[in-house]
């Protein structure tokens, strides 16, 4: 079970920068920043990640004002926090709670957590704020999606998307596209919800038109349905729902270096 941040933001308790945090005594916390070295070439995200060594997650935990019995750990570095501590600071003052979600990646990839981590970087490192980040989930993919009400119809929803969350115009659909909505219709799944599969670098399904596109329409070439799962989804443009994949597996080259402990040929 997951708790909100926002019962563990407290002025008084709370210090996380990008350092490390070394632990005085309960509610305080002192903190020894590292400077940071700008790298050219740019490392790869491998080298950035293991660049440095994680603090002890008990230590974090007690620099935010976690105690031992409210910490379950699971090894050194990660941990679940008992939802107990929401009883036991229910008269401290809230914190601020910021969500980040629904990011138009840019050409880089850099969307929700690029945008996230660097938020937290921002709040904290350079701006002195007690800050917490929480990465909740991964990263799905270029999807959205909607609910839809009783009436079921799917062309109503798609339209709703398009026009509402991308600034588009409408749907373009293709025949075999209006004939799949009329047969899912017609099966019973007209309520269920839709989402659109479509390039993560434009809200068109352009890859090159960037920014703020207007005046456009989604073309729609194929609806497909995750009847298990609960949903339709969409396959918006020349999106393809898998990668290629090489003839030589990837995780050939993937291993662990006895010394050290770490991954190694993950890029």
């Amino acid at each position: 079970m997951r708790i909100g941040l926002s019962h563990l933001l407290r002025p008084r308790h709370l210090s996380i920068r990008s350092s490390f945090l070394v632990y005085s005594r309960p509610f305080e916390a002192k903190m020894s920043t590292f400077k940071l070295v700008p790298a050219d070439p740019v490392p790869s995200d491998i080298e950035v990640s293991q660049s440095i060594d994680p603090v002890n997650i008990a230590t974090i935990a007690a620099n935010a004002g976690v105690l031992p019995e409210e910490l379950v750990l699971y090894g050194n570095h990660k941990a679940k926090i008992s939802l107990d501590v929401r009883d036991r600071l229910k008269n401290q003052k809230n914190g601020h709670y910021i969500v980040m979600t629904g990011i138009n990646p840019t050409p880089l990839g850099e969307g929700k957590s690029t945008t996230t981590v660097g938020l937290c970087q921002a709040l904290g490192a350079h701006l002195g704020k007690k800050t917490f980040v929480c990465i909740r989930q991964p990263s799905q993919g270029p999807t959205f999606g909607i609910k839809g009400g009783a009436a079921g119809d799917q062309s109503r929803k798609l339209e709703t998307i398009v026009r509402e969350m991308y600034g588009g115009d409408g749907v373009e659909y293709s025949e075999v596209a209006e004939e799949q909505i009329k047969a899912y219709e017609s099966a019973g799944f007209g309520h269920l919800p839709m989402c659109v599969a479509k390039t993560q670098y434009s809200l068109s399904c352009d890859a090159a038109a960037k920014g703020v596109p207007t005046g456009f329409k989604v073309a729609v070439r194929e609806i497909r349905a995750c009847v298990g799962a609960g949903f339709l989804y969409a396959l918006a443009g020349d999106i393809m729902t898998i990668p290629g994949l090489p003839t030589r597996p990837g995780f050939y080259d993937v291993d662990i270096d006895f010394a050290t402990g770490r991954i190694v040929g993950l890029f």
